[in-house]
C-alpha cells in the first residue's frame, strides 16, 4: 500500500544541473520516493521489489515520459531499463489514475516536474552565450552558403 506523504510535506528536489541526466534522475527518484513513502534506494534497486515500490518505480519513468517529454528509450537509459519497460510502466500507471488518491500524487508530481523542465530549459538558455548566439548565425556556418544546391537531390543539378 502507498503511503503518500501530505502535499506539504513533500520535499522539492533540487533542480540538477542541466547536463547531469543521473542528476535528474536522481531528483524524480527522490521526489516520487518521498511522494509514495518509500526509500529513495528501494528506487534504484536492480530487482522488482515490492508492489508499493514497483509502483513508485513505475511512477518515476511515466514522469520522465509524460512531464518532462522525454521518449521511452532515453526514459529507458536514465533509469537503466529497456523502453518497452518505460512503456509498460506508463499504461500501468495511466489505468491506475482512475483512482483519486493517485491521480492526486501525480499530478502533484507532474507539477513539480514542470517546475524541474522548466528550471532546466532557463539554465540551457543561459548558458548560450550572446557571442555564441552571433557565430551560430553567420553565413558560413549555414548549410546554404557551404554547398548552394545542398537540397538538390542525387543526380540533380543545380544552375548557376
Amino acid at each position: 500500500m502507498m503511503h503518500a506523504l501530505p502535499l506539504a510535506t513533500a520535499p522539492t528536489p533540487a533542480a540538477p544541473p542541466p547536463s547531469d541526466p543521473q542528476a535528474l534522475r536522481r531528483a524524480l527518484q527522490a521526489a516520487t520516493a518521498a511522494a509514495c513513502g518509500v526509500p529513495p534506494a528501494a528506487l534504484r534497486a536492480r530487482s522488482r521489489g515490492a508492489a508499493d515500490i514497483a509502483f513508485a518505480r513505475q511512477s518515476a519513468m511515466y514522469l520522465a515520459h509524460v512531464a518532462l517529454g522525454l521518449s521511452y528509450s532515453a526514459a529507458g537509459r536514465l533509469f537503466g531499463r529497456d523502453r518497452t519497460t518505460v512503456a509498460h510502466a506508463c499504461r500501468l500507471v495511466e489505468d491506475r489514475r482512475d483512482d483519486p488518491d493517485i491521480d492526486l500524487l501525480l499530478a502533484m508530481l507532474e507539477g513539480l516536474c514542470g517546475q524541474l523542465r522548466a528550471h532546466v530549459i532557463s539554465a540551457r538558455r543561459a548558458a548560450v552565450s550572446p557571442a555564441t548566439k552571433a557565430s551560430n548565425k553567420s553565413p558560413s556556418t549555414s548549410p546554404k552558403a557551404r554547398s548552394p544546391g545542398w537540397r538538390a537531390g542525387a543526380g540533380a543539378t543545380v544552375a548557376p
